[in-house]
């Protein structure tokens, strides 16, 4: 990128710099450097965070745009969607389990669709700007809580019975052998469990949403005039 004609650099990143950290929870900007972050948990998250902080080092020289990416779910328009990505997966686990924990934190999840993403990092790589770092949320501006998302598997006839904690375990320990999406299930609820379950088994925590505001300003600005917009979790986007 440094030889030859001038080039710009743009950086697929994540959201889980911030959701999978120990630092400061709340409103998130786009402008955030991670030098707050404290501990970073997962490989997914580290290599992120480290690719992030190393190209700062090197953006007085070389036009470096960041693009932070929520969690990436399904085609808005056509439901085209990875099978096996944990969302899918945990409505697929969900459904075969026929029940949710009953002792359930307030959890909230990004649902960011796949199409919006790729063209919102599309028209903003192509825009000319002086600035570098640049720094995009690409992301729902609304975040879909484990009720909502509960009420719309109910609506499209999944049925989802509330039970104890024990019940649900022991569910989970019937079905989860021999299915990859029980098993993912139980791992993406794992603020549903005891405390030193989530510390251990955060990076596959899926509600990473929790807690957290994802500032857009940037990005809603600048693809303002290219009509993109993210649409708000419903039962068509789910």
């Amino acid at each position: 990128v440094c030889e030859g004609k001038p080039k710009s650099l743009h950086l697929a990143s994540s959201l889980s710099v911030f959701v999978s950290a120990d630092g400061p929870r709340g409103r998130v900007f786009e402008t955030d450097d991670l030098s707050e972050t404290g501990s970073v948990f997962g490989g997914y998250a580290q290599s992120k965070w480290a690719a992030e902080v190393w190209l700062r080092t090197i953006a007085a020289a070389v036009p470096v745009t960041i693009h932070r990416f929520g969690l990436l779910t399904g085609d808005s328009r056509t439901g085209e969607h990875a099978m096996d990505d944990f969302f899918s997966m945990l409505v697929s686990g969900l459904s075969r389990l026929g029940c949710f924990p009953q002792s359930r934190p307030r959890m909230t999840l990004d649902v960011t669709p796949i199409d919006f993403a790729a063209a919102a990092m599309v028209e903003l790589s192509q825009q000319d700007r002086c600035d570098s770092p640049r720094c995009y949320h690409i992301a729902n501006p609304v975040s879909l809580s484990v009720e909502e998302l509960l009420s719309s598997l109910r609506r499209f006839g999944v049925s989802l019975n509330e039970v104890s904690d024990e019940v649900f375990r022991q569910r989970v320990l019937e079905l989860a052998v021999g299915s990859p999406a029980v098993a993912a299930t139980c791992l993406s609820l794992c603020r549903c469990g005891p405390e030193q379950s989530f510390a251990r088994l955060r990076p596959l925590d899926l509600f990473q949403a929790t807690g957290f505001d994802f500032d857009t300003t940037h990005a809603q600005r600048d693809l303002a005039a290219s009509g993109l917009s993210c649409p708000p979790p419903t039962d068509d986007l789910l």
